[in-house]
C-alpha cells in the first residue's frame, strides 16, 4: 500500500479533524481510487481514499487561486506556503512538477 508523510503537526490535526483533504506533492503513482495509509512520525495516522488528482503549477493560477490552493493545503495563505514549500524544497519548488492530491479520510487509526 502506498503512502503519503506528513511532517507538520499542524497538518495531521488538519487531517484529523476534517478540515486538511488534500495534499501538494511531487508527481508520483497515486490515482483517484487508491487507498492509502497517512504516516505521521512513522506511525499509521489514518487510511484515505483518493479522490482526485491533478497537475498543479502555481505560474498559471491568480493570486487568490493561490491562496484558496493553499487554504486547502492547510496553510493560511499562499505567502506561508510559499515559505514552507520554499524551506523544504528550495527557492525554485515553483518551477518542480506537483500534483494536488485530494484525499477523503477512510479510518482514524490514532487521535492526535
Amino acid at each position: 500500500m502506498q503512502s503519503l508523510k506528513f511532517s507538520d503537526p499542524k497538518h495531521v490535526s488538519q487531517i484529523l479533524n476534517g478540515t486538511k483533504k488534500q495534499t501538494t506533492r511531487t508527481h508520483r503513482y497515486i490515482n483517484e481510487g487508491d487507498i492509502i495509509s497517512l504516516i505521521h512520525d512513522d506511525s499509521v495516522i489514518g487510511l484515505a481514499k483518493i479522490t482526485r488528482v491533478s497537475e498543479f503549477d502555481p505560474h498559471l493560477l491568480s493570486f487568490s487561486a493561490l491562496d484558496e490552493w493553499a487554504i486547502k493545503d492547510g496553510f493560511e495563505s499562499f505567502d506561508e506556503a510559499y515559505h514552507w514549500f520554499s524551506w523544504l524544497y528550495g527557492r525554485d519548488w515553483t518551477y518542480q512538477a506537483w500534483d494536488v492530491i485530494s484525499f477523503e479520510l477512510i479510518d482514524m487509526r490514532q487521535s492526535k
